[in-house]
Order: C-alpha cells, then structure tokens, then sequence
C-alpha cells in the first residue's frame, strides 16, 4: 500500500499545502479545518516524517538527556516529568548514561550532536569546568540539572540543597540531638558538599562545632549505603541519622529494619527525596523533598525559550525543597 503524503491530506480536506503544513507545525487553524485535516489524517494513515522534516527545519524535535545512572529513582523520576512535559510541546526523548565517566559523557554528548538534538540536558559527572570546555562548542541549548559548575556556560536548574539541610539539621538540633550523624554522597560532589555545608550551618547557628568523625560519604549506590549505615548504627555513636541522598535513604531503611532498631524510640532518622518505597517506612519519615515536578516543568520552559532564540540567556534557577516533619525524629529525652 502506497504511503500517504501531505499532498494526500491536501487533496481530500481541499485545503492549501501551506494550510496543512501550519497545522502539522503546531500551528492554529479554525476548528473546522483542524477538523478536515485529523479525520484525513486517521482516514489515510498519515504520519509526520520527522527525520525527513528536520532536514528541512534543522529541528529534529528531540532532546538528548544524559544521566550519571539509570538505577536512581531520582533521575528516573525526572526523566518522566520531562518526557511528559516535553510532548506536549512535540518534542521526544532520547536518553543515556555515563556511568559516572567523564569520558564516557563526553562520548555521548557528541553521539547526541551527530543524531542532530535540537536540545541537551545533562546530570554532569565531572568535577571542573575544564570537564566540559568541549561544550563551547556545541551550539544547541545545553541545561545543567542539580550540579552547579562555575566557567561552564549553560542553564543551571539547582535546588537549595545548603538551605534545605542547614533548616533540616536546625530541627533535629533543636530537637537535642547533638551527636547526628550525616551520610552523603562522595566529596567534590556539588550537591554532597553544599548539603554538607548546610549541615555544618545548623550546628555553628547553634554555637556548636559539628563532629568531624560523623560525617561519612560514600558512592551514590544503596549497596554501598546499607553497608556503611549499618556500620555506623553497630557502633552507636549518634542519637540521630541525616541520609543526604534516596541511595542512602534507602540503604538506611534496609539496615534499621535488618538491625531492629527502634525508630524514633532509640534512633531519630531524617531521609532525603519522598519516593514511592521510602512512603512504606514506618513510622512516616521525616524527610527533605526536592520538587521533581518544578525541576522538570522549569527545564523543559527554559529549553523552550532558547529554541526561539539564536542566543541564549543562560540563568541560574534554584528551586525550594520540602522539609517535611513526620514520625521518625523524636525530641531526644
């Protein structure tokens, strides 16, 4: 069977080529051609030939999104929002992995340019600027999502991890625990070390030197989490346990349970990012929430405006967590 063209959905609605053309382009129309064009379209089978059209517009209507891992929820979670706010703007996804490899990143960056991306978000691995001076040359919007990164010239969308925690620490702080242990992600990590502040904030707000020997990190994977946590509670050093990340939230979760250690009775537990498996902890977490809808709809917007533009006015845009009170911290008695 021959395939339908756009001459063919000329030619059964009666209406111009240039007509036709604007709508498929998301452009408006009087509802009853909108109407003509849909019914030849399903009538004939027609589809967009997107590979062909973007030859034509230099658009591909995709956009590249590069993780550090597949396995995090957060980013997963993300990649949803976006997806879903990207198609209603007709634009798809198309996403990969660096492993946490500079190199590897690198590689995938110029994989997504070579497939003609009309746009690029990236979760950076990196530690420097000098990381990704090859985005210098890259001409396509670029978006930074949750690393900030002076000297690299691209949109940032951050949330105010340093705020967060410092209001989170305050709280278990005023609650009077002084012996609270954090675990983050490793140091060099943007939002590790900016949490890591926020949490030595509370204690010096509170007159109070935080305890070196309580600040632990450890690589962004639950495995590795639950290992160390369970460590850290076998020893019995603190009243109360910051997990500054879902990894380590999660790997938390494990240990208390697998140990039988009473929440809050014996241990107050403060978690990171409200996904669905930290919902079925009990008691109710209390827990610091990044807004995972906010960073999407504010990534695709801004995505959006630089696709209208030939230059671009990057910003950087921070976003309020949640720090919300549930039933696992307790004033220490």
């Amino acid at each position: 069977m021959k395939k339908a063209t756009i001459k063919d959905v000329c030619k059964m609605t009666g209406l111009s080529l240039g007509t036709v053309s604007k709508y498929l382009n998301g452009g408006s129309l009087r509802e009853a051609n909108r109407e003509k064009i849909d019914r030849a379209i399903e009538k004939l089978g027609y589809h967009v030939d997107e590979y062909a059209r973007g030859f034509i517009t230099n658009r591909t209507k995709t956009v590249g999104v590069l993780l550090p891992e597949f396995d995090n929820l957060f980013y997963a979670r993300i990649v949803s929002a976006m997806e879903l706010a990207l198609s209603r703007s007709g634009y798809a996804v198309t996403v990969r992995e660096s492993n946490r490899d500079v190199r590897k990143e690198r590689e995938s960056v110029r994989w997504f340019i070579a497939r003609r991306i009309d746009a690029l978000v990236i979760v950076p691995c990196g530690k420097s600027a000098q990381d990704y001076d090859y985005l210098k040359e890259v001409s396509i919007p670029v978006v930074f999502l949750d690393h900030y990164m002076p000297g690299v010239n691209c949109e940032f969308v951050l949330v105010d991890n340093r705020e967060v925690c410092r209001k989170s620490v305050n709280y278990l702080l005023d609650c009077g625990h002084r012996k609270i242990a954090i675990v983050g992600a490793p140091q060099g990590v943007y939002t590790s070390d900016e949490r890591m502040r926020g949490y030595k904030d509370a204690f010096e707000e509170h007159g109070l030197q935080a305890d070196e020997s309580l600040c632990y990190h450890v690589e962004e994977n639950v495995d590795s989490a639950y290992l160390l946590i369970k460590k850290i509670l076998s020893e019995k050093r603190c009243t109360a346990l910051f997990t500054s990340n879902f990894p380590n939230t999660y790997g938390a979760i494990f240990a208390v349970n697998e140990m039988h250690i009473s929440i809050p009775g014996e241990l107050s537990l403060l978690g990171f990012d409200d996904m669905m498996f930290t919902r079925v902890f009990h008691p109710k977490l209390t827990i610091v929430d990044q807004p995972i809808g906010q960073i999407a709809e504010l990534t695709v917007s801004r995505l959006m405006e630089h696709l209208q533009k030939k230059e671009y006015d990057y910003r950087v845009n921070v976003l309020a967590c949640n720090f919300e009170i549930n039933d696992s911290t307790a004033v220490l008695q």
